[in-house]
């Protein structure tokens, strides 16, 4: 019998050798003899004349449950009851049997009400044979049979322990398999083989978890198989390239190649859904974080195949080469730059088992069944202790046996530990059983969950160390859980990862094991995982969305509200997951250790510690999931949104902000850029001594005061709704709530804003392929059916975008559920807009010190500030759908936001140009909608600041952004613009703002007009040049290379018709600027006109416009690349330089002749043939009341042919020239007339005049020029 083999084994172990022989002496271990012998044994080492022992176990205090204790001394954790395992009974309890017959007064006896379920509780009442032999031994009548109320009988204690420990033993006897392991080689403990590693591997101590820190690093385990079937699991930390699978010892790993990339060595690769053995063949579905990848090798048919997430991908390889000696597959890895992943060789239950294959590592069943059963005595326990009789518990409250009492408890459950503990500090039983059995504890109802009274019953009678390891373990195990579940969203269940979070949290909220937790080395990075959300992939959101609809869908297919249905049940699932997630984050704000910092701070510390080069081009390794940050980043949003709010004044928590935090040691270690350049440069260039006692004062905004100017709808917006505080915010100091907001500004910097930029990227693609979809299918209904070839092409072109559309509504759906759901974006706007308020206080010196300590304090502030506003709000405004226009934003905000940006762009303050780039290209973008451009003409700032800072910037390197701002500003006035939304968005405010500002500031606007002229000679060229390249080049050019130079080409034909719709704008309004000025800027006006003409319309080059810009044609829309779209401002210009010359003539002043000018080259005439025979209306759907000024077109046209023929052109000099030191060696047009002095050079004043606009230093000597001699 199972059990009397291992009652022998105990007693040869603790029963001494008198004993075994004892027992040996009658040959056979059978009833009554059997029990002779252990009972006389037992008897002998346990003495039953211990009564102070007795009455010491009476001590114990009644086990009653208090409240849970939320603040206090981490040193000297206070349980829900009594410090059991710290009292001498409790610790007894725990020491279990005396092995010293000399220490007899160690022993505790269990006597009164706990000998009446004693049966029950350890089991010993089953029908079981091996159990009901037992009932024969003599020490059995100790053990009152069922319903017995007999107090007076007793129980030793060290009989109880025996029997225990035989009882375990018997346990994990009846759990081993004799299995045969035959098929494998290596240790029984399965890990990685640092030897066989390539490339830069970091694992931790177990060498299970690993991240590779070079561009491929590969290795292979320690143990190998060649025969029968076999299998691992891998968990990808990220999703990134990495290939898995299976290679034999003479697989080559280099830093090039891995698994996968030689003979006998297989690979899958989920990233590029590609399997590798030599080459590459595409299989199974792409990968995300968190996925379980099950990799399993069939040696009996030869077979390989991946699994991921218990879902099968197929055999991905046959005959695979197997029965040869020396031949063996190890499990083998490659993993590209910064890719982690945990393995699984069967140290951990397999979370997706295959039946039939085998772990590599032999499970500890054994240990697993004796924990099982010792887990079963501790809920029996349970349901006798006075918890279950006094409370409402989840367990069946068993009436056939007496309570026990608080101090029994304590010594069953000690009894227990002292076997169960060794077992709980295997991964294996913690994961197969042990969880399992506190999940099972868990309810829907808090108040009726047993997890409490379970975690007050057992903890404390461990030791402080025991109680560390086996919470460690425990949390280790349901995190590692919970980020590997996969997120379903079925209506009425919560997600598969629910219940490992509620367990988590249901456990942090009972201080002795929280307090144990935070003493776990590994405390924060399992924390972490439990603020993971796993994305899911295409494959996964087909499974969440089935039925896909958006507007224009076939109704046949798809339904709106059966899309409506599913994403309501997404939202449900994902805010119970969040609601988890910040109830945890809770417990650790509300845990009060002796530092001054929550745990909650301390862990926000760590993971911007560990995170802080998370937006590196080249990130370092060991980084967190970005949904990590993410999470925490939103959990910081719920803390703060009731105290960023528009309407917060001084009196406000947050009225006040300390300028210390510019200065703190987070700050300082993470070393951030500042406005002002890096910290020691801003402290010895701006020395504020009194840092630590400055305070910004941040008043309610200017919005506010707008509100009564905004039309509202009658439902109000949220932002314009109460939010009321979250309740364990109340107690955050001014100080507190600060740091908190300066941390959420940069884990938006560091990881957020990637995330809603991925999201606008998936919403711009779904847009993309509508489109596309929408154009084929018009093209369909237009196409004869008769074209069957075509019809097919098209019908193949329709289901791929269809694809496509269906994916990207997927992606955008997830996307507006998980980061755009109103809460979030009412909080993130408020968050934005409060930044900008302290960013508007800090500019304008608004601090408790003098006007010039102010000023200083702005060039500490980091750069993060400005980017995670900005950057937040115009997330916001890309939202799908929208998250408010601009009326309901001017209430909140808006003004503050445009008052920022216009008076910032250009602020030399702010050293990094980067960051004032930034500001422009938010001016740019907000310039493009009716809405906010309506919003900048009403801000003061605005109109005073915005036009002259442009024209200043403009000088810099910003001419980019600031020339499609300018664009935008002068639109509507061109010739042939398009009829789309130009009359509605032509900006009659700015545009006179720029004719007054340009009029009355004569040497501004002059040096900006010598930028522009400069930018475009050399946006023209470099398109000129782009172009001749990509046709030499598009044959032996790599295609990344090829794309770019495309790309380049089309941005600078784009700037290039940016920058002469400006110039087209300045000759409308200041015509007199070329014909009456200056005649230097008619002659570069007209250069520049007839360079643009020979490149597109005259000439070699231009003739064949249309045939070098075809080689882009596929890569860039055609509409854009066109002769018509450069040509029509180059009209422009034309048609405005005549009128206004005609006009001068009719009022008889002196003017530059515009004819003359343009008529220096033959190309012109014909050129001007090319802009008569234009169809515009055509061409560029332009607008009929741009197209009136045409007639003016056609007569500079004849003018010029009239003037071809009587003169020979602009090149000539005129008057006489006696010898050729008279002309100019530059243009050779005009005489030698001006001299640079002091060195006496000279040349034409016309080209001496260009030269000094960009160069004070004579072209021929380099000399500084220090004034002109003109005689």
């Amino acid at each position: 019998n199972t059990f009397d083999r291992a009652l022998v084994r105990v007693m040869a172990r603790d029963g001494g050798n008198e004993g075994v022989e004892r027992v040996a002496s009658r040959g056979s271990v059978d009833g009554a003899d059997a029990g002779d012998a252990v009972g006389a044994e037992v008897r002998r080492r346990n003495p039953q004349e211990d009564a102070r022992d007795e009455a010491k176990g009476k001590q114990c205090v009644a086990w009653e449950r208090a409240g849970p204790v939320r603040a206090g001394s981490s040193k000297d954790v206070q349980w829900d009851g009594v410090d059991a395992g710290r009292s001498p009974a409790g610790k007894r309890g725990r020491e279990g049997g005396v092995e010293d017959p000399e220490k007899a007064e160690e022993t505790v006896k269990l006597v009164g009400s706990m000998s009446h379920g004693i049966q029950y509780v350890y089991d010993l009442d089953s029908k079981d044979e091996s159990n009901n032999r037992m009932r024969g031994l003599p020490w059995s009548s100790g053990l009152p049979g069922r319903g017995s109320k007999d107090a007076d009988e007793e129980v030793d204690y060290g009989t109880l322990d025996l029997l225990l420990k035989a009882r375990v033993m018997a346990e994990g006897d009846s759990a081993s398999t004799s299995e045969d392991v035959d098929g494998r080689l290596g240790p029984s403990q399965v890990k990685i083989d640092h030897n066989s590693s390539s490339g830069d591997l970091l694992w931790d101590p177990t060498r299970l978890k690993i991240e590779s820190r070079s561009n491929f690093s590969s290795a292979r385990a320690n143990a190998c198989v060649y025969k029968g079937k076999w299998m691992y699991e891998v968990t990808l930390g990220n999703c990134g390239i990495q290939q898995i699978g299976w290679a034999t010892i003479d697989c080559p790993f280099t830093f090039e190649e891995g698994v996968g990339d030689a003979p006998d060595s297989y690979a899958y690769d989920g990233k590029r859904v590609r399997k590798w053995n030599v080459s590459c063949h595409s299989y199974g579905q792409t990968w995300a974080t968190g996925d379980v990848i099950g990799c399993c090798i069939d040696l009996e048919r030869g077979e390989i195949s991946f699994l991921r997430n218990g879902e099968s991908l197929g055999v991905a390889f046959t005959d695979v080469r197997r029965a040869r000696e020396g031949l063996a597959y190890f499990p083998a890895f490659s993993l590209s730059q910064g890719e982690k992943a945990e393995l699984n060789f069967g140290g951990r239950s397999f979370l997706y088992p295959v039946p039939g294959f085998r772990p590599l590592q032999g499970p500890a069943t054994e240990q697993a069944a004796q924990a099982d059963y010792l887990l079963g005595c501790l809920r029996r326990l349970m349901q006798l202790s006075p918890i279950a009789h006094d409370h409402s518990s989840l367990l069946p409250i068993n009436f056939a046996y007496q309570a026990f009492d608080a101090s029994d408890v304590v010594l069953s459950c000690g009894l227990v530990a002292k076997h169960l503990w060794p077992l709980l500090r295997m991964d294996y039983v913690v994961s197969t059983v042990f969880v399992p059995f506190l999940l099972s504890m868990l309810s829907p109802l808090e108040d009726l969950s047993n997890v409490p009274y379970f975690a007050n019953m057992f903890f404390p009678v461990l030791e402080e160390f025991e109680t560390v390891e086996v919470v460690g373990k425990l949390f280790d195990s349901l995190a590692s859980l919970y980020k590997t579940s996969p997120f379903t969203s079925t209506v009425g269940c919560t997600p598969p990862g629910y219940r490992y979070l509620k367990l988590a949290l249901d456990l942090m909220r009972i201080p002795g094991v929280f307090a144990a937790w935070k003493a776990w080395p590994s405390f924060y990075s399992q924390f972490e995982l439990f603020l993971t959300q796993k994305q899911p992939n295409p494959n996964d959101l087909a499974t969440l969305l089935p039925e896909v609809w958006w507007p224009g869908a076939d109704c046949k297919f798809s339904s709106e509200d059966a899309m409506k249905m599913q994403s309501k049940n997404i939202k449900k699932a994902l805010e119970t997951i969040e609601g988890v997630q910040f109830e945890m984050c809770m417990e650790l704000l509300i845990y009060m250790p002796e530092s001054e910092r929550t745990i909650f701070e301390d862990f926000v510390l760590w993971l911007l510690q560990k995170n802080k080069g998370a937006n590196r081009n080249v990130p370092p390794p060991n980084l967190s999931d970005p949904t990590v940050l993410n999470s925490v980043f939103f959990v910081l949003l719920r803390l703060l949104h009731c105290h960023l709010r528009t309407e917060s004044n001084s009196a406000d928590a947050m009225g006040r902000f300390p300028a210390s935090i510019f200065v703190s040691d987070l700050s300082k270690e993470l070393d951030l850029p500042r406005l002002g350049g890096t910290l020691a440069h801003v402290e010895r260039e701006h020395p504020l001594e009194c840092i630590q006692q400055l305070h910004v004062e941040i008043g309610p905004g200017t919005a506010h005061s707008e509100s009564g100017s905004a039309t509202h709808s009658l439902r109000k917006h949220p932002l314009d709704l109460q939010v009321k505080p979250v309740r364990q915010a109340s107690f955050l100091s001014p100080q507190q709530l600060t740091w908190l907001f300066d941390v959420s500004l940069l884990l938006y910097h560091l990881s957020v804003a990637d995330a809603f930029k991925a999201a606008n990227t998936q919403n711009q693609a779904k847009l993309h392929f509508l489109s596309q979809l929408e154009d084929t299918e018009r093209r369909m209904q237009r196409l004869d059916m008769k074209s069957g070839e075509m019809l097919a092409h098209l019908k193949e072109a329709r289901k791929r975008f269809r694809k496509e559309v269906i994916e990207s509504t997927r992606a955008c759906c997830w996307s507006r559920i998980y980061l755009f759901r109103q809460q979030k974006q009412c909080a993130m706007y408020c968050l934005s807009n409060y930044a900008c308020r302290l960013l508007l206080s800090l500019s304008e010196g608004k601090c408790s010190g003098s006007s010039d300590e102010g000023e200083k304090l702005f060039s500490y502030v980091p750069e993060y500030y400005v980017d995670s506003m900005v950057d937040a709000f115009h997330a916001l405004r890309r939202a799908e759908p929208a998250f408010a226009g601009a009326k309901v934003l001017a209430r909140h905000g808006l003004a503050d936001a445009i008052s920022f940006l216009v008076k910032h762009f250009a602020d030399k303050r702010i050293l990094n140009p980067d960051v004032r780039d930034g500001l422009l290209q938010s001016i740019s973008v907000l310039l493009q909608y009716k809405e906010y451009h309506a919003s900048f003409e009403e801000n003061q700032e605005a109109r005073e600041h915005m036009i002259p800072s442009l024209l200043v910037a403009f000088q810099e390197r910003f001419w980019i952004p600031i020339s499609n701002i300018l664009v935008h500003l002068c639109r509507g006035r061109g010739f042939a613009t398009k009829c789309s939304k130009g009359r509605d968005f032509q900006s009659k405010v700015f545009q006179k703002i720029l004719h007054d500002t340009c009029k009355d500031d004569a040497e501004l606007f002059s040096s900006f007009l010598n930028r522009l002229f400069n930018t475009l000679n050399w946006t023209i060229t470099e398109f000129g040049v782009s172009l001749k390249e990509i046709k030499e080049g598009a044959r032996r050019r790599q295609l990344a290379e090829h794309h770019q130079q495309q790309r380049k080409c089309t941005i600078m034909f784009e700037l290039s018709v940016n920058l002469l719709r400006i110039l087209e704008f300045f000759s409308l309004v200041l015509p007199e600027v070329f014909v009456q000025g200056p005649g230097l800027n008619l002659t570069r006006l007209c250069e520049l006109v007839r360079f643009v003409l020979v490149h597109t319309a005259a000439g070699p080059e231009g003739r064949s416009f249309e045939e070098r810009v075809s080689h882009i044609s596929n890569f860039y829309s055609q509409e854009k690349l066109t002769r018509g779209t450069v040509l029509a401002p180059v009209a422009g210009i034309l048609i405005n330089l005549y009128r206004a010359e005609l006009e001068a003539q009719a009022e008889g002043s002196d003017h530059n002749s515009v004819l003359v000018c343009l008529s220096a080259s033959d190309p012109v005439v014909e050129s001007m043939d090319v802009l008569e025979n234009m169809q515009w209306s055509k061409a560029l759907s332009a607008e009929p009341q741009s197209l009136v000024n045409i007639r003016f077109l056609s007569e500079l046209a004849r003018a010029l042919r009239e003037q071809e023929k009587d003169h020979t052109g602009c090149t000539t000099v005129e008057g006489g020239m006696d010898t050729d030191e008279d002309v100019c060696t530059i243009c050779y047009s005009a005489m030698a007339d001006t001299a640079f002095l002091p060195c006496g050079h000279r040349s034409c004043h016309q080209c001496i005049s260009r030269h000094l606009l960009n160069n004070k230093r004579c072209f021929f000597c380099n000399m500084d020029v220090e004034s002109l001699d003109m005689s």
